[in-house]
């Protein structure tokens, strides 16, 4: 069986959720890159005082969340995404990995988070003007979910 190594071309990030007034946002950039982020488990001190030579160690109970960030192309029309502070659901699909042409179920990312930061781009000439975005996520319903063929 081969192994079939991605870019990361057509991956996408989707954001949709419920403000408390019932009214639905959404933010859709065109997306450049995306940094999924990492999840980190801490540790904590469990020594005793009788212990010599070395601490003692275990692992947190709880990870610590991701933080997402990209890049997108500037678009004066869309604006920027930190209007109102709200939760959105935020989604990550990542590039097929089989080579199966139906009954692909990509993987994704998903989770609760929010616009942490929003960088407005630089403005020079023959070049691209790119934003760039922070979401901070929750870590209320984080999962990762593996790629599945049906």
């Amino acid at each position: 069986m081969s192994v079939r190594y991605r870019t990361g071309n057509t991956a996408t990030i989707t954001l949709t959720g419920t403000l408390t007034t019932g009214i639905t946002s959404a933010w859709v950039g065109h997306i450049k890159s995306i940094n999924p982020g990492e999840w980190t488990r801490g540790e904590r001190d469990v020594s005793l005082l009788s212990d010599s030579g070395f601490l003692r160690r275990d692992p947190h109970d709880l990870a610590a969340p991701n933080d997402v960030s990209g890049t997108v192309a500037f678009l004066a029309t869309l604006g920027a995404p930190m209007g109102g502070v709200h939760v959105d659901t935020v989604t990550i699909t990542f590039p097929q990995a089989g080579t199966a042409t139906s009954g692909v179920t990509r993987a994704t990312l998903a989770g609760n988070g929010w616009f942490s930061r929003w960088a407005f781009p630089q403005l020079e000439n023959n070049e691209t003007a790119n934003a760039e975005f922070t979401l901070a996520m929750t870590g209320e319903d984080l999962a990762f979910t593996a790629e599945t063929t049906t």
